[in-house]
């Protein structure tokens, strides 16, 4: 048994094909703590993260966000890996709203996902995940209390020498059981294509694209 202790730094920027003009820019960063036990005599895990966000919307302060996380990870077979975690969320936005009973964006989030991953070689290199999430979000305003099912399939594939890829696909339905601005009832339906390459540079820092 024995703890491992990483840390983790974000930026992204974010273009808007139909608003030019409208541009996003985040930073954020964490730290993890890892646990590793075995479990009815199999490998297992429990990491703990805490994490920040901070967006800005046209060099603005947008919205700020802090994060605890749980997983607990479980291998019952060489090519078998489970996954089940809990985030804990609150979101802070630059301003209420014109109506902020119904427009406040600020509070909290809750989330439950279960993912299975499947690993193709001997080398872990290749790989397939499947994973479910429910979120429940339940700010101040009406308008954006949200409760949220999502699906995810991930491919995870070496590319050449010590570069690898994954190709991440993701569709999120969302329903605001309370939406008051308009008469019809608010749903989204969202669907997310995110490609990556990565390389280790050293032992303890990776390289992602």
């Amino acid at each position: 048994n024995r703890w491992t202790y990483t840390a983790d730094a974000l930026y992204s920027h974010t273009l808007y094909n139909d608003f030019p003009n409208l541009q996003t820019y985040t930073y954020g960063g964490g730290i993890s703590a890892l646990y590793s036990f075995a479990f009815f005599s199999k490998p297992a895990f429990f990491n703990l993260r805490e994490g920040a966000t901070q967006t800005f919307l046209k060099n603005r302060n947008y919205v700020w966000s802090n994060a605890l996380s749980g997983s607990f990870i479980v291998i019952p077979h060489n090519r078998l890996r489970t996954t089940t975690t809990y985030r804990w969320t609150y979101s802070e936005y630059d301003n209420n709203g014109l109506e902020p009973d119904f427009t406040n964006r600020d509070g909290f989030t809750n989330a439950i996902s279960q993912q299975g991953t499947v690993y193709l070689n001997d080398k872990r290199t290749l790989y397939l995940t499947t994973g479910y999430d429910y979120e429940r979000g339940d700010p101040l305003g009406a308008n954006y209390v949200k409760r949220a099912h999502g699906f995810q399939e991930i491919l995870h594939f070496p590319i050449i020498e010590k570069v690898e890829g994954d190709i991440n696909f993701k569709y999120k339905v969302s329903d605001y059981p309370k939406y008051a601005s308009f008469k019809d009832r608010r749903k989204d339906n969202q669907f997310t294509l995110v490609t990556q390459l990565t390389r280790p540079l050293t032992k303890f820092l990776t390289l992602a694209l």
